[in-house]
């Protein structure tokens, strides 16, 4: 077979590949967080957030919600917000790595379709392994614990 066909068909079988990968990523992360890392960050995130709320002012544009005074409840204002902002930094930013490593397979690609193909297999054999979240039960239990200790057993009952 020439080098020119093997362009027609590794390289449109290697964006493929990504391309399944990252939709069955998005739809584990939609129907179950859980088992994924993005879905565990968020709701480390919502106990982050409400637990740490005046003391950490340095995560990216959020760090000026977090700096908002303590009312005469218990709750925080804005925390809910403050939340939300967090999470959705945190998912810009995983799309931002995930731009970035899909980048890498179409630079390969300068040395041919070939490695281009491989390079596109080994990258989800390293993202799967990066993105998907094999947890204990012994730290949902904490993770639990501390969440109804801060009442935000609501937060965790909602999808991601």
């Amino acid at each position: 077979m020439k080098m020119e066909y093997l362009d027609f068909v590794l390289v449109p079988l290697g964006l493929a590949a990504l391309l399944i990968y990252h939709l069955w990523l998005l739809h584990k992360i939609l129907h179950h967080p859980d088992t994924t890392v993005i879905g565990n960050n968020a709701r480390n995130y919502v106990v982050w957030v409400e637990t740490i709320m005046q003391s950490v002012r340095y995560y990216s544009n959020a760090g000026c919600l977090l700096a908002i005074p303590p009312s005469k409840s218990h709750r925080q204002p804005g925390s809910s917000y403050a939340t939300g902002c967090v999470i959705k930094g945190s998912y810009f930013s995983a799309l931002g790595f995930h731009s970035l490593y899909f980048s890498i397979p179409l630079f390969v690609w300068i040395f041919g379709p070939i490695p281009m193909s491989m390079c596109s297999l080994l990258l989800i054999f390293l993202l799967y392994f990066l993105d998907t979240f094999r947890g204990n039960d012994g730290n949902k239990e904490a993770i639990h614990g501390s969440v109804k200790r801060v009442g935000l057993s609501s937060h965790l009952d909602q999808p991601v």
